[in-house]
């Protein structure tokens, strides 16, 4: 409770230095030391977070399904469509990731409320919820989360009706998405922003000490001084300083050639050793900011990169510094947008990584190509990384390297007349056998939506008693593998089973009849 009492006063803390900063403006500084938006002056946080958080914004989370060997992105599942469409109503997936990140780096947290459909538990929205207004905590052994809201936030559409503004809104921990940063307990991450105070303040004095230097007045490279009793009167120097201005201020007057006359010398006022330890200091403080976020290179200073090295910062960078934000992120997502069902069969989130080469071309392609050569990638999917449309033939995994123009198709034999019959008889039989099984497990679905029986008893017994023997029977009378019947049978099982999770029993048999209609395309 110590702890919630913390977040509590520091959510109170925020409402008030918000109505004084109305009052008194924007030069209204509260006196509570390092907060978030003080820390977004620092150039070098705002550099760190914006580059860490960008990053974020662009790659995509997606949720695929590993099945055997095979895996593929399950754009029908509801974690698909928040993280690729509409995390909420009010945000897109760039800007909540972009949110999240930024209240975990700074704050420690990152957290959002998961609102579920009502009908079928799938999460529906996922609404952010304020760091400094929000605390983790065990109770008996739980984990809870403990937040105050303002009186028009959304969350109180779904939590919270009829509490007041100061009203703490309890949420069990499987209702929260959290991202907690590096911390002791494992239940919440320590805040940088109080960690870190000293340092950024120490940044932030130096930015405030140089502002107070401008504002005394001159600090010029250039003074003139003039001999003992000339320019006596106040009129003929300032006539003399700005007929000197003139003549040599200006990017036109670069390079001029300058004549002083009466004796009077320029004196060039060169760096004194205080200014040039101030400039190494400020160079300190930027990669003193670094080191917190993880970030090896001095922030704004290229100096001494070459390609290589700046090659092996940006890799130190993507596995030191974003990788574990994504795999926390990816379990997280797994744990609490997915189902145990969901899991088990071997639906997963991956952060999509190769979008951040997408803004280099030239690396991409060395990518692909090597990836092609190595017979990693075939030329389809490497397209496919560019978002370009496959074409035939592309699904070979081979190198181009070491087969000649006209090879391959010198070695393929073009089938006879009597093998094409065959092969077109072949997939006539079993194109009828996909559309007697599309029918069956269609009208099943309507029967159980109607009549409110279990659908997927009724699979299992289809599947293991009935259509999955008679299917081997005739994949071995055509000649085939009876093991495609068996891998056949699996697939349409899971498919079935997973209609059935985002299913209701109004909606079964309409979802059950779009999933069927796409099997005469599938392959056999």
């Amino acid at each position: 409770m110590a702890r919630f009492a913390n977040a509590y006063t520091r959510a109170i803390n925020r409402f008030s230095g918000g109505l004084m900063g109305w009052l008194f403006g924007e030069d209204y500084e509260p006196d509570t030391g390092m907060t978030g938006n003080r820390a977004l002056t620092y150039a070098p946080v705002w550099n760190c977070v914006s580059r860490i958080t960008g990053a974020f914004s662009i790659m995509p989370l997606n949720i695929h399904r590993e099945q055997g060997r095979s895996k593929s992105i399950q754009t029908r599942h509801s974690s698909y469509d928040l993280f690729r469409w509409r995390p909420n109503v009010y945000q897109t997936p760039a800007v909540f990731k972009q949110q999240m990140l930024c209240h975990a780096l700074l704050w420690g947290n990152a957290r959002a409320f998961i609102h579920r459909n009502e009908n079928s538990g799938k999460p529906a929205e996922l609404i952010p919820l304020l760091p400094d207004s929000t605390s983790s905590m065990i109770i008996k052994g739980e984990k809870w989360h403990a937040t105050i809201v303002d009186q028009e936030a959304r969350l109180r559409l779904f939590r919270g009706e009829g509490l007041g503004y100061e009203d703490v809104i309890w949420l069990p921990d499987e209702d929260v998405w959290h991202i907690p940063g590096l911390g002791f307990d494992g239940i919440e991450g320590k805040s940088l922003i109080n960690l870190a105070k000293q340092s950024w303040g120490i940044g932030l004095g130096s930015e405030k000490h140089i502002n107070k230097q401008q504002k005394k007045g001159y600090a010029g490279g250039l003074m003139l001084e003039a001999p003992t009793g000339a320019l006596r009167s106040q009129k003929d120097a300032e006539e003399f300083l700005e007929n000197f201005k003139s003549k040599h201020e200006g990017a036109d007057n670069a390079g001029t050639i300058g004549l002083l006359r009466e004796g009077i010398k320029a004196n060039v006022m060169a760096m004194n050793n205080s200014d040039a330890q101030f400039i190494e200091q400020r160079k300190f403080q930027r990669e003193d900011a670094a080191l917190f976020f993880v970030m090896q290179s001095i922030l704004g200073d290229s100096s001494g990169n070459s390609y290589a090295s700046l090659e092996q910062k940006n890799l130190a960078y993507r596995m030191e510094c974003l990788a574990p934000w994504s795999t926390k992120i990816e379990e997280e997502s797994d744990m609490k947008l997915l189902t145990p069902s969901e899991r088990q069969r071997g639906y997963y989130h991956k952060f999509n990584d190769g979008a951040l080469l997408r803004t280099e071309k030239s690396q991409t392609m060395a990518f692909i190509s090597q990836g092609i050569a190595a017979r990693v990638l075939n030329p389809n999917e490497g397209r496919s990384l560019l978002d370009m449309n496959p074409y035939d033939g592309g699904d070979e995994y081979e190198n181009p390297n070491t087969i000649s123009p006209g090879s391959q198709q010198d070695n393929q034999e073009e089938p006879t007349t009597d093998t094409a019959e065959q092969n077109a008889a072949i997939k006539s039989r079993i194109d009828h056998l996909i559309s007697v099984e599309s029918k069956k497990v269609a009208e099943s679905a309507a029967r159980a939506s109607a009549q409110g029986l279990n659908f997927v008893e009724w699979v299992d017994r289809f599947y293991a008693d009935n259509w999955q023997p008679k299917l081997m029977q005739v994949f071995d009378e055509l000649g085939l593998e009876d093991t495609r019947a068996i891998d056949w049978c699996r697939e349409s099982k899971d498919r079935l089973l997973s209609c059935c999770d985002y299913s209701t029993m109004e909606t079964l048999a309409e979802n059950v009849e779009q999933c069927v209609f796409s099997w005469k395309i599938r392959e056999y």
